[in-house]
Formats: structure tokens, sequence, C-alpha cells
């Protein structure tokens, strides 16, 4: 029973991480109009991997925490 509670924490977890990364992806990427269009897409794709890294950052958390939390 302790198992399958923390697998179901751990899913809402990733599930809630999904929803949060989808809000940041979805928000359109600041544009300086000032710069040039290769540091755009320079700016754009580190912003893309930084918020992808936290997602994967979330999801490992979640995992450890839930074993540490149920002692599994």
């Amino acid at each position: 029973m302790k198992s399958y509670t923390a697998v179901c924490l751990e899913g809402a977890i990733i599930v809630l991480g999904c929803i949060i990364f989808s809000l940041f992806a979805s928000s359109p990427p600041v544009v300086d109009a000032s710069k040039e269009a290769v540091t755009q897409v320079w700016s754009y794709v580190g912003e893309m991997i930084f918020n992808m890294l936290v997602l994967v950052g979330a999801i490992k958390m979640a995992d450890t925490v839930m074993q540490k939390m149920l002692g599994i």
C-alpha cells in the first residue's frame, strides 16, 4: 500500500511539473529587435533547454522525495 501511494504521489508531482512546463513553453519568447537574429535564436534555444532541465529536475526530485518520505 505504501509503494502504491508513493507512485500515485510521484505521478501527481510529475503531472504538475508538466503543466507548469507547458505554461512556460506556451508563453511567447521575449524578442529584442535590436539584436541579431542568430542571438535571438540562441537565446530562445537556451531558454527552452533551461525549462527542460527544470522539468527533468522536478521529476527526479519527485522520485527522490517520495522514496525518502515513505521509506521505500
